[in-house]
């Protein structure tokens, strides 16, 4: 039987992709994510329990290892931030509240920022 809204879980997303990133904006929503990892069986890095003193971070990764961890490195915090085709990436609040739109879709904002020059344009990347 298909969960609903209300019920989705951790391994649901996982049918997306065997990796998610899962943005957690406030600590209401980390400890929420953490109390469900730990109940579904997910480790943190795939070897120790999810604890309560786990800190988790504002973005944190799940695998299909059952695993959930931060993103690591340089590399890896690049292509979440500009590559959207390397993982899903999930609004853990609308995700969890049975919202269709729980995607964060990549979107660069174009303005013009004053400087020494006559005129700069800079790119800044947003998840929305």
């Amino acid at each position: 039987m298909e969960n609903t809204a209300k019920e989705r879980t951790l391994t649901d997303l996982l049918r997306l992709d065997d990796k998610v990133y899962v943005r957690l904006e406030t600590e209401e929503l980390r400890q929420a994510f953490r109390r469900q990892a730990a109940a579904e069986g997910f480790t943190l890095y795939g070897r120790s329990p999810l604890v309560a003193e786990v800190q988790i971070d504002d973005v944190m990764v799940v695998t299909g290892k059952r695993a959930i961890r931060a993103i690591s490195g340089f590399n890896e915090g690049m292509a979440y931030l500009h590559e959207e085709r390397f993982a899903p990436r999930v609004d853990y609040g609308r995700y969890i509240s049975g919202n269709e739109d729980f995607f964060l879709v990549l979107r660069t904002e174009t303005r013009l920022v004053p400087v020494k020059a006559p005129r700069y344009v800079r790119s800044e990347t947003v998840w929305s």
